[in-house]
């Protein structure tokens, strides 16, 4: 699933950049609540208000089946401080999207 998962951001960085219509920046996040994440290409860091994070990348809750039971379980999976995130920046915004981690 994961190796699946690469290829698809793969594809959407080249497609974004290719038609030049997204910038990209790595990051790495300095404080987990409230969020906020330096990027070193702007020389300074992006606030919770500047940020969407990607569903994936939050806790939440979903269903699964459990010994073949259905049962709603949380998925703990919130940044946190240290760890290196891809953004995607909208030409002319002042919006970041976190797309991922990555190592």
């Amino acid at each position: 699933m994961r190796d699946w998962m690469d290829g698809m951001v793969a594809l959407a960085i080249n497609a974004l950049e290719e038609r030049g219509m997204a910038d990209i920046f790595y990051g790495t996040v300095t404080s987990a609540s409230p969020l906020q994440i330096t990027v070193e290409e702007l020389k300074g860091s992006l606030s919770a208000s500047q940020l969407r994070v990607a569903g994936h990348l939050t806790d939440y809750q979903t269903e699964m089946l459990v010994e073949g039971k259905r049962q709603k379980v949380t998925v703990y999976n919130h940044l946190n401080a240290g760890e290196k995130v891809l953004l995607f920046q909208r030409r002319g915004a002042q919006q970041y999207v976190v797309l991922d981690r990555y190592s």
